[in-house]
């Protein structure tokens, strides 16, 4: 068969009828593609580890991380890290996640001690050579409290009963550590060397008095809680003397001064002796003094005067002035 042009044209026709209405059915079948819109992306201050409650905020646990979950924001999130430095955590806080003001103690609020019920929160301030064990004691560990009383500075009435020495006592057994020195910088970055401790009433008020008369100083016990409170801490295992801790001897005890009376006749004289000696009451060796019981008729009508030292005991005065001796300083007892 010849083709001829009006056949040619007619095909041609043809084809751009298929092409166009193919090219109609695509369009009317296909789907518009719409492109998603990406989450907005934020850059807030995030824990960079897992804290504590309790734990003080600083530039060395704080940084800043992406976060995209907007929904999940609400309206106290820290958007700033400057915001929430120095701010005291109250909730158990996850690392890489937004911080928020819920999660924190109010601005100059700070946790509660955790005192126990019917204990006592005392802050004692310790010795200048004490240094909390260069900073290993922490809280509710549990230490020895000790006294150290120097010697020149031993109250009279201590030495009087015998302690005329440097002394330490030992004044509880594990006591729990509830706060040491300012954890919250309250003091304003001054030096501190002080401790609170959790006690119960009758401590506070020894630990108060041992503060004001002595240095404290801690030891740590790793065998926890101690005993209750010993009352006069008399046992020698409580206390060392530097005597004690020297290896030195102790002089013996001074014998104590006594006195003796003698009676002869009606008369009573009395001798004095320190140090295995007699002596008067004005320290002479030789004194003695001769005080009557009652006036009375002596060998012939003599009579006594009273309050007066005699030349010897026992000796009288007769009614002419003539001192009559009955006896003498050193007879019988």
């Amino acid at each position: 068969m010849k083709l001829t042009p009006w056949m040619m044209t007619v095909a041609a026709f043809a084809v751009v009828a298929v092409l166009a209405v193919g090219f109609l059915l695509k369009k009317l079948t296909a789907r518009e593609v719409v492109e998603e819109a990406k989450p907005e992306v934020r850059t807030l201050p995030m824990a960079l580890t897992d804290i504590e409650p309790g734990t003080i905020l600083t530039e060395k646990n704080v940084g800043l991380g992406p976060w995209s979950d907007e929904d999940s924001l609400t309206a106290d999130t820290f958007t700033t890290r400057d915001s929430v430095i120095g701010r005291i955590a109250r909730e158990p806080i996850t690392r890489a996640t937004p911080l928020k003001g819920a999660d924190f103690y109010p601005p100059n609020q700070f946790p509660p001690l955790g005192v126990r019920e019917g204990m006592r929160a005392v802050t004692v301030k310790l010795g200048d050579n004490t240094s909390v064990l260069n900073g290993r004691i922490k809280p509710d560990d549990y230490v020895d409290v000790h006294m150290t009383i120097n010697a020149s500075v031993t109250p009279a009435t201590v030495r009087q009963s015998g302690v005329d020495d440097a002394v330490t006592l030992t004044l509880f057994e594990g006591v729990r550590v509830l706060a040491v020195n300012d954890p919250y910088g309250r003091q304003g970055g001054v030096d501190e060397n002080n401790v609170t401790l959790e006690l119960d009433k009758d401590q506070a008020r020894i630990i108060l008095l041992a503060e004001d008369k002595g240095n404290i100083a801690l030891t740590y016990n790793p065998n926890g809680q101690g005993a209750v409170t010993r009352q006069g801490l008399n046992s020698d295992a409580d206390r060392i003397t530097l005597e004690q801790l020297l290896g030195i001897t102790p002089p013996p005890e001074k014998q104590k001064p006594y006195m003796t009376e003698q009676y002869r006749h009606g008369a009573r004289g009395t001798l004095h002796f320190q140090d295995g000696r007699r002596v008067g009451f004005d320290g002479d060796s030789n004194g003695d003094q001769g005080t009557p019981v009652h006036q009375g008729d002596v060998d012939g009508g003599g009579y006594w005067q009273t309050n007066r030292t005699s030349p010897r005991a026992g000796s009288v005065r007769s009614a002419a002035g003539t001192p009559s001796t009955t006896g003498n300083a050193n007879g019988a007892i």
